[in-house]
């Protein structure tokens, strides 16, 4: 059983290598990310491979869009603490028994890792185009 904590983030704490956020208002909530902005929630691993099990878990519930169906607020919908914990408390001991979990997270962190090769690449080229343009003005 992977033991974390889940608190309201507030930027004045230490980031540590064991913790992620999780994103609370707007239509991505439930999305886990690396770095944190003012609407998310710290979720605090005992160790970096719980961390790692932990954020693939989230990624795949808010892929799945399992987080949606617990989203409150009629203007900007947005997740309780109480509702991720329940999420959380009913999905990770089915998903974490599963034997191809940790192949899987492997998979997926090489995917990750070409979508940001592939963004960067994208960004390259938007930037030579416009380069390209702004001499044919000139």
């Amino acid at each position: 059983m992977m033991n974390y904590t889940i608190k309201s983030y507030n930027g004045k704490t230490e980031k540590s290598k064991s913790e992620f956020y999780i994103l609370n208002k707007g239509l991505n909530s439930g999305k886990p990310l690396n770095e944190p902005c003012p609407n998310c929630f710290t979720l605090k691993a005992e160790n970096d491979f719980d961390r790692e099990t932990l954020y693939w878990i989230c990624y795949a519930l808010w892929q799945t869009k399992v987080f949606e169906q617990r989203l409150v607020g009629s203007v900007i919908p947005f997740l309780r603490k109480h509702d991720l914990l329940w999420v959380l408390d009913e999905y990770i001991p089915k998903i974490n028994d599963n034997p191809k979990l940790h192949k899987a997270i492997g998979v997926l962190h090489s995917f990750q890792v070409k979508a940001n090769e592939l963004k960067i690449y994208l960004l390259k080229t938007e930037q030579l185009k416009r380069s390209l343009l702004r001499h044919l003005i000139v």
